[in-house]
């Protein structure tokens, strides 16, 4: 980023072709729609870019990296059009979560039908949390980032990090316990 900071464009494409599948799974875990979650990318590494001259390397590049993506991700969510948003099985057009379906052979109806409904409810419950409780989850568990981390990139404290998660993670587990059974 340094590089990119003295007008290296190479460094640029080097930072983005390294990030870029992490933040487009990052903001399609937000919004669960790969169009906008491409239009959040790009609005991600566009911010990097402008900012490029005021980066200073007090943290780590991807925790700035992941503050910068999580304020696009909030913003978007902010919109109306997200707000009580439920998907109905006609408007899946067949997008499912990466990574949740394990079995790659080519399933039965039967048992194709079943993942894609489980899918689209952890996808709903996933979109139900309140906006700083699934900002918190998605940056530990997708972003793999320490408690003090997810503090300076949502700008609160260790501590009400360590609230948000827990609810967060209460609310999925009392919500899917139906789906998912005992594997909670």
């Amino acid at each position: 980023m340094l590089r990119v900071k003295s007008g290296d464009m190479a460094a640029f494409q080097i930072l983005f072709d390294k990030y870029k599948n992490r933040m487009l799974n990052f903001c399609y875990r937000y919004c669960g729609h790969h169009s906008i979650s491409e239009e959040l990318t790009q609005e991600v590494f566009l911010r990097i870019f402008k900012a490029a001259s005021h980066y200073r390397p007090t943290a780590r590049f991807s925790t700035w990296l992941y503050r910068i993506a999580t304020n696009v991700c909030l913003n978007e969510l902010r919109k109306r059009e997200y707000r009580m948003k439920i998907d109905s099985l006609d408007q899946l057009g067949g997008e499912t979560l990466p990574g949740l379906t394990e079995d790659r052979e080519t399933p039965t109806p039967d048992t194709h039908f079943q993942e894609k409904e489980r899918d689209r409810h952890i996808r709903q419950v996933l979109t139900g949390l309140p906006d700083k409780q699934r900002a918190a989850l998605l940056l530990r568990l997708e972003g793999g980032f320490r408690y003090r981390e997810i503090a300076e990139q949502m700008d609160c404290t260790e501590s009400h990090v360590k609230v948000l998660i827990h609810r967060g993670r209460k609310q999925l587990k009392k919500k899917l316990q139906p789906i998912l059974g005992e594997t909670l």
